[in-house]
């Protein structure tokens, strides 16, 4: 149902009740820390329809009246729980809407909206993924998409308003092998690296568990999912596992691709990533990219050099995801991409995705400690350097 309410005040009613059920049952100190997110990509007919010919204006206004509507019942159940939106395809009336919520004095905690690093193509419906799409020219354009709004906020009433960014990823269709590929892992992880002033950035999504498009063709379909049906992990699943190892200090780095951290325990983490394009500018479709094997070419050495470690013994590990690393999508379709996988399938596949380090070792350092990599195109390292305890 992509219309608005025929009537607001029975809107109203729903809404108060179902915040009230909401507090009633988990507390308001819990509700507390929500974020109430007014629609899905009203800027879009596909999701929003106020008439059937609604143009830009028409949606716009429509959906004002709706995020007035339901603020005011958030906030009329509890005035620190906080709401926004509009949760565009894209930036959306970002300037219009904070002045009109400013205007009739509405609530307005965040901005939200989707980035997704597609160039070119359809969207909507397309069960089997047969419309040809295309990797945007510009690698960073999620990232320079999130970060867009920021100069319109500034100068607007509400300066400090956060940016959330509700859905993103590579592309927006569940049908585009590039979720699939290790190529998404270093993507996810320069996007990220490139938007850390924003409130958050919600990946889309966690599992391939998604009917938009009816049921799925075969076990990597392109879903939108970290994870498949079957619980093989993606690249994309390893490259949030990896960030999730970093210790809680970041220090000082001259390699805008990659983090380098400590924890309290004096471990050090190295997270670094190489990002090449491999479409030719968004020139090749995804479809003919990443329905057939992909290896990757060697970008040469890459040296990492730590000083001022705790002199010692540590165990050092090294992970990777690339080509054949972390990547069973690469295995699926050099096994001639089945439409079923038997149990056996599945446990290789699972085994060839397990997030262990490739390599481990016991080192003695004496303050500084280097170290050689061979880098591929789209590889992603994760070095660690665990302090060995004394006994």
């Amino acid at each position: 149902n992509v219309t608005p309410p025929n009537d607001y005040a029975k809107w109203d009613a729903l809404i108060t009740a179902l915040v009230k059920h909401w507090t009633a049952r988990y507390g308001a100190d819990e509700v507390k820390t929500w974020r109430f997110e007014v629609w899905n990509e009203p800027n879009l007919s596909l999701f929003w329809r106020p008439a059937p010919d609604a143009n830009d204006t028409v949606r716009r206004d429509a959906y004002f009246k709706l995020y007035e509507h339901t603020a005011r019942d958030v906030k009329g159940v509890n005035s620190d729980y906080l709401v926004g939106g509009p949760a565009g395809a894209g930036p959306a009336w970002t300037k219009q809407f904070i002045d009109c919520c400013q205007q009739k004095r509405v609530g307005l905690d965040f901005i939200s909206f989707h980035s997704y690093g597609l160039g070119g193509g359809p969207s909507g419906l397309d069960p089997y993924g047969n419309r040809l799409l295309y990797l945007n020219s510009n690698v960073h354009f999620v990232a320079d998409t999130a970060n867009s709004q920021f100069p319109i906020i500034e100068q607007s009433s509400k300066p400090k308003l956060p940016i959330y960014i509700t859905e993103w990823s590579a592309s927006y269709s569940p049908r585009d092998p590039i979720h699939d590929s290790y190529f998404s892992a270093p993507f996810v992880l320069e996007q990220l690296r490139h938007t850390e002033n924003l409130g958050a950035m919600s990946y889309w999504t966690f599992t391939d568990v998604f009917e938009e498009n009816g049921p799925v063709p075969r076990p990597f379909h392109g879903g939108f999912g970290l994870i498949n049906f079957q619980g093989i992990r993606k690249p994309a699943f390893w490259a949030y596992d990896f960030l999730a190892r970093l210790g809680p200090t970041e220090l000082k780095n001259s390699d805008p691709a990659s983090y380098v951290c400590t924890d309290k325990n004096g471990g050090v983490q190295v997270l670094l990533w190489d990002l090449t394009d491999p479409s030719d500018g968004g020139k090749i479709s995804n479809q003919n990219l990443f329905f057939k094997p992909h290896p990757s070419k060697s970008t040469g050495d890459v040296t990492i050099r730590l000083a001022h470690l705790r002199p010692g013994t540590y165990q050092r590990a090294v992970y990777q995801i690339g080509y054949h690393h972390n990547d069973p999508y690469s295995r699926y379709l050099e096994m001639g991409a089945p439409t079923d996988l038997s149990r056996e399938d599945v446990a290789q596949l699972k085994a060839l995705s397990s997030g262990k380090p490739d390599s481990e070792s016991t080192v003695t350092v004496d303050g500084d400690f280097s170290a050689t990599l061979p880098m591929d195109e789209n590889s992603v390292y994760l070095l660690t350097l665990t302090p060995v305890a004394k006994h």
